[in-house]
């Protein structure tokens, strides 16, 4: 039996018996929260005076007064047996009690249906109870909800049960999970492997090349950041060959989800293994399966051979096709869906699981984001004359984020993936934490004040990081490094001043900021995921890798050349990095990453 299974058997075990905490069948999922349980109406189903047996529907009001503080003993339960109380003394303790607030009554019941509550811990504390809850049918249908509120009563006695009091520290606690990073796993054009990256990251490697295709294709823009090597790795990891992977996107990002799922310690479950529920995936991508739609779909449907298309063609070129495949690759139960924000795909991707950790709604995500190589992909930029177009001869040069002689992005390709994981879980795995996910946000311009479709509005920009400090808690004087979105293109100068804006300082006391891209390029949706695993290995390592190619600081930050580092720093104080990606849409992403230490 999964270990799910045995504590959910126990909670059950443990409820009491008699009216009103005995409406629970089956739990689905539960947590120091929140709970999802099921249970089937009986005929004759009555348990209050004055509920008469002739009457076989249970009125709403009662439902889910009984639901819901089934539920509430439940979660109580749960928290103790997770504290380590044992379930002698556990059989020995009265409960907390709820009472009907307000309800919603939208359904009646039959005998013989079943329905599932679901409820939700507003607060539990000394003298005080709040509780929501909402009970659906099995297609989803509302039957009530409501809000419950309570004492330490049962019946006319008062108890005082200490271990199932939450003060407001602990309660803030659970309202805040603490989310940590507990595996990795990179496709980058500089290096694939978390060890080759950082040999590369260290020594300011660049992964950019010639591309001859682009040339034959009259690009102006004739050079890319693409994995080397990369079919052999994929064979060394899988066994196939990616000529039969479904685009190099989603394999991309299936190799960075594996290595990352390895470097956290956990078993890759076999085709007959139940799903894991507690597990989910975010993978998101920027531009899905051009490759398959350019060189298989349009030729095929234009000559008339639809019916050659092959039953894969939907999966690798719909947008959640690369989630899809990280999900059935390791067996995953939970959420399982697709981001597309553009550049700010791979960070948002981190900022929204961790948020749903922090929930409790999962137990561990593996996020990230992957773009493939693609000239299709790529032509658009070319058009737009946002590709550096002058160091075809010197690839090695060509992207230049802060530099007087930036000339536009370099196009870039790969993948990179991380496992979030609650803290409490990663603890009982006894697995390494690499740091932890303090806080984040996401907004947008709106395209207004200055921002469009392709430049970022400053106070979106601002607000962004002033809100991802708000959620992380900390002020801006707590960041010891930047690893900014810095492209190469004429928004890096607004780019700084923004940050200096955002965190109040001025070139005397401004964070070290680096560009990533300065050697990989522009990897579009899976940026912000690479980038971010670069950001990790920094904190984790303590070092803060070059930003290459910018001798030339450009004029307009010039006051903040100080802050820019041009050769790898050892930095073995760095404590709290900010990790921020702005895309097309004026839509924004900041990470706020700090070295694990634990807490009390």
């Amino acid at each position: 039996m999964a270990a799910n299974e045995i504590i959910f058997q126990q909670v059950l075990d443990l409820i009491p018996q008699q009216p009103p905490f005995r409406f629970i069948d089956e739990i689905l999922a539960i947590d120091e929260r929140r709970i999802s349980a099921a249970y089937r109406f009986k005929e004759n189903e009555y348990f209050y005076a004055g509920h008469f047996p002739g009457n076989p529907v249970t009125p709403g009001v009662i439902l889910i007064e009984a639901m819901a503080q089934t539920g509430v003993v439940a979660m109580g339960i749960y928290q103790l047996l997770r504290r380590g109380v044992g379930p002698e003394k556990l059989r020995q303790m009265t409960t907390l009690f709820a009472l009907a607030d307000s309800i919603e009554f939208f359904a009646p019941v039959v005998p013989g249906e079943r329905v599932i509550t679901h409820g939700e811990l507003v607060y539990l504390r000394q003298g005080s109870l709040k509780a929501k809850t909402r009970i659906t049918r099995e297609s989803g249908e509302i039957v009530c909800a409501g809000v419950l509120t309570g004492a330490g009563v049962t019946g006319q006695q008062r108890v005082n049960i200490p271990e199932l009091l939450i003060n407001k520290h602990q309660e803030s606690q659970l309202m805040k999970r603490r989310v940590v990073v507990t595996g990795m796993g990179v496709v980058s054009p500089n290096g694939i492997g978390l060890k080759n990256f950082e040999i590369a990251l260290r020594s300011g490697k660049s992964g950019i090349r010639f591309m001859p295709e682009l040339e034959r294709l009259k690009f102006a823009c004739q050079i890319g950041g693409v994995p080397e090597n990369f079919e052999k790795f994929w064979i060394n990891a899988m066994g196939g060959n990616p000529v039969d992977s479904p685009g190099d996107n989603i394999a991309y990002a299936s190799l960075a989800a594996l290595s990352a799922w390895k470097d956290a310690g956990l078993p890759v479950a076999g085709d007959d293994d139940p799903a894991d529920w507690d597990t989910g995936t975010i993978f998101g991508c920027g531009i899905c399966g051009m490759e398959t739609i350019a060189n298989t779909v349009v030729p095929m449907v234009n000559a008339g051979n639809v019916r050659r298309l092959g039953s894969q063609t939907v999966e690798r070129v719909m947008a959640s096709g690369i989630s899809a495949h990280v999900g059935g690759l390791l067996g995953l139960g939970n959420q399982v869906t697709s981001n597309s924000a553009a550049c700010s795909t791979g960070t948002e991707a981190v900022i929204e699981a961790a948020q749903r950790i922090r929930a409790g709604l999962a137990r561990r995500m593996v996020v990230g984001g992957a773009e493939g190589a693609s000239p299709y992909t790529w032509a658009g930029f070319d058009a737009m004359r946002v590709l550096a177009r002058k160091f075809n001869d010197q690839p090695g040069k060509g992207s230049r984020p802060m530099s007087a002689d930036a000339c536009g992005f370099v196009p870039g390709a790969g993948a990179g993936a991380l496992v979030l994981e609650d803290l409490e879980s990663a603890q009982s795995r006894g697995c390494r934490i690499y740091a932890e996910i303090a806080g984040g946000m996401v907004n947008c311009g709106g395209q207004r004040s200055g921002g469009s479709m392709t430049a970022p509005n400053p106070q979106g920009v601002v607000r962004c990081i002033q809100g991802a400090l708000k959620n992380a808690g900390i002020t801006a004087d707590a960041i010891d490094a930047i690893n900014g979105h810095l492209t190469a293109t004429f928004a890096d100068p607004y780019e700084v001043k923004n940050w200096a804006k955002a965190l109040h300082r001025g070139p005397a006391d401004f964070p070290v900021i680096n560009s990533t891209k300065s050697m990989i390029g522009h990897c579009l949706g899976a940026a912000g995921a690479i980038e971010t695993v670069a950001a990790i290995l920094q904190i984790y390592k303590g070092f803060v890798h070059p930003s290459v190619n910018c001798e030339d600081i450009h004029p307009e930050i010039r006051e903040f050349e100080a802050a820019i580092p041009r050769t790898c720093r050892d930095v073995p104080e760095l404590a709290t990095l900010a990790k921020a990606c702005f895309g097309f849409g004026d839509v924004n992403s900041c990470l706020i990453i700090q070295k694990w230490t634990p807490k009390a």
